[in-house]
């Protein structure tokens, strides 16, 4: 948890470089947003449930998140862009209705 922490740390410090030098930044054809990682509240959260933040690991390298924690990330991501950015998203394909007849529900693949 220690080493988690103190990588969070140095993660911050290049999350405000990052972010402050996109700050004022205009282009042309696209818009840009900088999005913080939510990997320490996550796993404080998971934390704070009684769970093993071990578990939110990499077990290989026991220093990049794993599966688990990629998975909440994707999640925090999807829902933070939904509420603040749903331009980011797009519109609802209006032929997935068409695509369930023809291909049936295959399981999310």
């Amino acid at each position: 948890f220690f080493f988690f922490k103190q990588k969070t740390a140095y993660e911050m410090v290049y999350q405000d470089l990052v972010s402050s030098s996109n700050k004022g930044a205009n282009y042309t054809n696209f818009d840009l947003i900088y999005l913080t990682s939510p990997l320490l509240d996550i796993l404080t959260d998971w934390d704070a449930e009684g769970k093993n933040p071990a578990e939110l690991i990499e077990p290989v390298d026991g220093f990049h998140p794993g599966q688990i924690a990629q998975a909440l990330e994707a999640k925090w991501m999807y829902e933070h862009l939904e509420e603040a950015y749903p331009e980011f998203l797009g519109e609802v394909n209006p032929h997935n209705d068409d695509i369930q007849k023809v291909f049936g529900d295959q399981g999310g693949y």
